[in-house]
Order: structure tokens, then sequence, then C-alpha cells
């Protein structure tokens, strides 16, 4: 039997690192040889989380500088912002020399240009003084993006997983970017979210007190993750310099459903927009386009998108609703995706997951 591909993940005991141990441990190809944490460490990630008992029962280290890259053909950061450039800046010769291949999860390695990562970095709130210090790099990360970056993907060395936001937001956009559809350069976009999404720290906005029966709108135009969807759509085709987007966070644990308006160049009908998303995403297994709007719960627990459209009476309005799973297309399975592809694998083993219903 062929031996499987050796993964260390640092930032095991957050919500991406459980996600990934989870995919990694049912995954043909793939097995975890290393778990490092920055806080919970000294014992195995069964007892930090029960529900990976007889899945996994490997021991949460403590993060050591030296450990990074042993034993391992891939390094995946479930870390926040600026963790995994700091430790990867000092070993990325000697990880280049041995093919070690890395994912961030974070945004330290999602733009090529050190004036997009800038202006992330200015937005997030807890990174808003920082300076990129691998900058040098960055020309080699690729973009984490399966659907619109997999020939990049696959030679790739380091790959930015893509903000959750970001990939409901760009999957919903790309169509019309690509066909020069977009009419001006600005787009409206509201997103809801679980509170997942803000990972697993405490957080007094997310007590159950206050989140029961609440809809709360927060970082209102300042979300750091439209960086990245202008980014990428204006490369597509329209030049995008305004996203006015505002996030909701709803009483549920997760997923994301993104509506999206943007204005027409030329008329169209929905039935119309329909095939045009369906001719794109053809072959995008991932990607299902529907008649009627979607909902959270036909995509959670999947990497599935799924995506519909509608547009006004003057047929020049459209609004686009994408809905993923924020911590599975959004975050852990859209980089066991991009696993895949970087290791000649076909791209849905150990992802072709139905969503959880009821």
């Amino acid at each position: 039997m062929k031996e499987k591909i050796k993964v260390q993940v640092i930032g095991a005991t957050g919500y991406g690192g459980i996600g990934i141990i989870d995919l990694i441990s049912s995954h043909p190809n793939f097995q975890i040889t290393s778990l490092f944490a920055k806080d919970k460490f000294g014992a195995t990630i069964n007892s930090y989380y029960p529900h990976l008992n007889t899945i996994s029962e490997l021991m949460v280290q403590e993060i050591n500088q030296n450990e990074i890259g042993k034993n391992a053909d891939v390094i995946i950061f479930t870390t926040p912002d600026t963790v995994a450039m700091q430790m990867i800046e000092p070993l990325y010769k000697k990880l280049l020399e041995k093919n070690i291949k890395i994912i961030d999860f974070s945004g330290d390695f999602r733009f090529k240009d050190i004036n997009d990562y800038e202006e992330y970095a200015q937005r997030h709130p807890k990174i808003n003084n920082t300076h990129h210090n691998t900058k040098n790099l960055l020309h080699k990360s690729v973009y984490g993006l399966p659907e619109l970056f997999k020939d990049e993907i696959k030679n790739a060395t380091i790959v930015g997983n893509p903000g959750c936001f970001a990939v409901s937001m760009i999957l919903g956009i790309a169509p019309l970017s690509k066909l020069k559809l977009i009419a001006g350069s600005q787009i409206n976009i509201d997103s809801t979210t679980g509170t997942s999404g803000a990972g697993k720290s405490l957080n007094e906005i997310q007590h159950f007190s206050n989140m029961e029966s609440n809809f709360i709108p927060y970082r209102a135009l300042s979300h750091q993750h439209v960086t990245e969807v202008k980014k990428v759509v204006s490369d597509l085709g329209n030049e995008i310099e305004n996203i006015h987007f505002i996030p909701h966070l709803i009483n549920t644990t997760r997923g994301i459903m993104s509506s999206i308006h943007i204005e027409l160049t030329e008329k169209n009908s929905k039935n119309q927009l329909l095939a045009i998303f369906k001719d794109y995403y053809q072959s995008e297994q991932f990607v299902r386009i529907l008649d009627d709007p979607p909902s959270l719960k036909n995509v959670r627990g999947s990497n599935f998108c799924d995506i519909s459209v509608d547009v006004d009476a003057t047929g020049k309005h459209a609004i686009i609703f994408s809905a993923i799973d924020n911590l599975m297309k959004g975050q852990s399975s859209n980089a066991v995706q991009c696993l895949n592809i970087m290791y000649g694998l076909d791209e849905k083993t150990g992802i072709e997951r139905v969503p959880l219903y009821p």
C-alpha cells in the first residue's frame, strides 16, 4: 500500500484545527502525524474534544519552533493572523528543501501584493498595526479557492485558505465579473453567519442570553474579507472599487448566507442568469446552482456552495444568494480540497459528505 502523506497541524485545538483533524482522520491518502497548540496541550486531542473519541487520540504538543516540519509533508496552520508568517520566516528555506507544503487559514498568505495585505491588515481589528514580516514569500503564495485557481494550486508550495465570507461572496460574483456584466464599480452585500465564525474564544456578544432570539449587524463597511473579494473579482473581469459589506450574527452555530446586490450592464431574466451560472460552474462538483433560494440547512456539514439568483422587474438589478458552511467550504473542507489538488488526487476525496439534515 502506498505510504500516506504526512500532515502536521499547528493550532489543533481551535475550530479550524478540529475540523481538519476530523476530515484527515478519515481521508484515505493523508495521515496526521503531529498536533500543536498554543493554549491547550499536554493531553490527547480527544480528551479536549470527546467527539473525537476513537477517531483520533494523538497527543497535543505545545508549539515549538524546532518541531515545525518534522515528520511532515505538509503543514496546516489553523492559527490566527501573523502566526504562520512569524513561524515560517526563519524556516522557509529548510521547508522548501524538504519539499514541505503549507496551507494557512489566516490572511497571512492570501495576497501576492503587499499593498493588498496592508489594506487587509488595516481593516482587521486585531492586526491593524501589523506589517508583514515575510513579504518576500508573498509571490510564492496562491489563493486557495479551487473553483477559480485550480491550476495554480496544483503547483503551489504556500496556499492561503480564503476567508469564510470571501468564499461565499466570490463564488456568487465570479460568473458575472468574468463576463463583465457588472455595471459600475460597486457591489452591496449582506451576509449572515453563525457564532462559530468568530472562533472558540469567549466573547460577550456571543453569550447565550445575548444571542438567543437575536440578530446583530457588526463591523459594518469595515470587514477585512472585503479586500480579497475586491482583488479576486476585479482580476476576473470587472474592476470593483467598492464593496459595501455588512455581516450579521445570527443565533445558529454554523453557516453563511450572502445576499449580493449587483447592477447589470444589460437586461437579463432570472433564467438567463441561472444559465450563466450553470455554464460557469458546470465542471465544479461542489457548486450547486438552484432554481430557488438556498438555505443553511442544505449545506450544513458539507463542502457545497449553493447559489441561486433573482432579478427585479427591470431585469438590470440582480440578487445572488450564496450559502456555505463557514467551517467546511469556508474553512476546513476547502483546505482539504486544496490538499487533494496539490497532491494530484481527485479533489473530492475525503470531502464528499452529504449535508447534515435536518
